[in-house]
This record gives structure tokens, C-alpha cells and sequence, in this order.
């Protein structure tokens, strides 16, 4: 949402995202796209790797008391065969954990 509208302006329904704390992390990501991406990773708002990365993640939201999480996995430029396989993974070899 925050590249590719015509003219670097965004229709009137998405202008929020060029005028809130999305255009800041988005300046941030240019500025520095890893250090974001690190610091995201750090503090658990992204969830990614293997079974073994992200179960744990998992676990300190379940012990916080969170009992649904959404699993976005559709982002940017992924490809549809990555997304499938991710989802697989979750599938076979994560969320049986939890059952």
C-alpha cells in the first residue's frame, strides 16, 4: 500500500497509510530495511524460520493469554508455491503441536 500509487498519491480512502505511523515505518524500512526487519523479528511481531524458530514465538503468545492468532502469509512478492509450502509446514509440522 505504500508504493506503486499513481503520482505518490494514495486515493482518498487509503490516505491514512500515507499520513500515519505506516509511512513511518515505511521511511524506516527504507532508511534501514534490515535493522527493521531485525527488530521486528526481535520483538515477535514477525514470525518466521523453521518449525523450531517459530514455535516458541507461539508459546509466549499462548502464555500470554492469546488464543487466536491471524497467519498472514500472502506478503509482497512471495511466490504462490513458497506460500503453499509454508502453509503445509504449519499444517504437518507446527500445529499439531498445539493439539
Amino acid at each position: 500500500m505504500l508504493t506503486g500509487w499513481p503520482n505518490d498519491e494514495a486515493t482518498p480512502s487509503y490516505a491514512h497509510v500515507m499520513n500515519s505511523d505506516s509511512k513511518t515505518l515505511f521511511d524506516a524500512i527504507s532508511a534501514d530495511a534490515q535493522a527493521v526487519a531485525d527488530g521486528l523479528l526481535a520483538a515477535g511481531f514477525i514470525n518466521a524460520g523453521t518449525p523450531d524458530d517459530i514455535v516458541p514465538v507461539i508459546d509466549a503468545f499462548q502464555e500470554a493469554g492469546v488464543d487466536q492468532l491471524i497467519i498472514h502469509m500472502q506478503m509482497g512478492n512471495v511466490p504462490h508455491e513458497h506460500i503453499m509450502e509454508s502453509i503445509e509446514v504449519l499444517g504437518t509440522e507446527v500445529l499439531p503441536t498445539y493439539q
